[in-house]
């Protein structure tokens, strides 16, 4: 994203609070709208490979710090009621990991703004 982009970013959502009054309403579809954005940066290969890569995975470690790292904690409880071995990294009883694991990290988010995405990394371990 270049400065121009952020700009506008920027410039959309000052607008949006000033313009916009302030209700349960406005603020639910403002943050629907920002969800969209986000998922619209996400290629539907980039989905595919990662669901391919927890189901073949024998455990799903994730890990993450801050906000991010609440957020891998609720993906955690959902993948946990699909029934699938699920870890949070830095838990007392989280296992050692193995190279039939898989670590589910967010990792700094690669642009500044409210358009940005965080990585997500995964990757098997021992490879």
């Amino acid at each position: 994203m270049n400065r121009e982009e952020k700009t506008n970013i920027i410039l959309s959502l000052i607008k949006r609070l000033v313009v916009m009054p302030l209700s349960v309403h406005n603020i639910f579809h403002t943050v629907l709208d920002e969800l969209q954005a986000t998922l619209d940066q996400v290629s539907e290969a980039s989905a595919c490979t990662l669901l391919d890569a927890l189901a073949d995975a024998d455990r799903i470690f994730v890990a993450g710090a801050g906000r991010s790292g609440l957020v891998m904690r609720s993906f955690a409880m959902r993948l946990m009621h699909l029934d699938l071995k699920v870890h949070v990294v830095g838990e007392t009883t989280t296992p050692a990991i193995t190279d039939r694991d898989i670590l589910v990290q967010v990792l700094p988010t690669v642009c500044w703004g409210m358009q940005s995405v965080p990585n997500l990394w995964g990757r098997r371990w021992g490879l």
